[in-house]
């Protein structure tokens, strides 16, 4: 697996998971290492391929990797898969674990405005000047204001208040609702409009327009 970093909400401080002493921890490292391309990988001698949000593990391994007790683990999985974040399909070997709704912790990643560019170049980049780093990291900045956003894309903050919303269906209905507003360039007022007679609550509504409204007045 490429080794590199990757973003967390900081939304998730205020979520169900973190108040869950162990969960929190498994969630963090199915995140962190769950794939992010189809990818080949083998257990026992057998070929598994992975799905992009799908990690294999064992329960031992887990627990060992995570610093917790196998019950510990079994209960955090319990609990991640009752709240719909994972499932899982396990033999007597392993099991793979799919993060549930991946690809919207994915565009979460990608729309942070960061670019994970693996860890040799991480390592590379380490070593050179502050001063030149910190230019960089201005210059990265600037591209992205003034890069175009593309209509499929969301801002992090939408995407992460959409999460709170279920079923999954209701859910990819909203978020299409979304995009066909801006693409139709409809005023955000409508778009509030719009979501409220879809019968969300108006806290998370606000969740949702406030980071479109701030687009669109930067």
């Amino acid at each position: 697996m490429e080794r590199g970093w990757f973003p967390i909400h900081r939304k998730i401080f205020d979520s169900d998971v973190w108040a869950h002493p162990t969960a929190r921890i498994v969630w963090i490292y199915l995140l962190g290492m769950a794939a992010h391309a189809v990818t080949k990988t083998s257990a026992r001698y057998q070929c598994i391929v992975l799905e992009p949000g799908q990690i294999l593990v064992g329960r031992e391994s887990l627990a060992k990797k995570c610093g917790l007790s196998g019950h510990q683990v079994r209960t955090a999985l319990a609990y991640l898969k009752s709240t719909s974040r994972i499932s899982i399909k396990s033999t007597n070997r392993f099991s793979v674990i799919t993060v549930i709704n991946w690809p919207i912790y994915r565009d979460a990643m990608l729309n942070s405005g960061q670019q994970d560019l693996g860890d040799g170049v991480q390592q590379a980049s380490s070593r050179r000047p502050a001063g030149v780093l910190i230019q960089e990291g201005k210059k990265l900045r600037s591209e992205e204001k003034t890069k175009p956003r593309s209509s499929e894309e969301l801002p992090t903050a939408t995407t992460e208040a959409l999460l709170e919303v279920n079923p999954e269906a209701k859910r990819a209905h909203l978020r299409s609702l979304i995009i066909s507003c801006l693409a139709g360039r409809r005023s955000i007022a409508t778009l509030h409009e719009a979501l409220v007679r879809e019968h969300l609550d108006h806290n998370l509504v606000d969740k949702i327009i406030t980071p479109l409204r701030a687009e669109a007045t930067a």
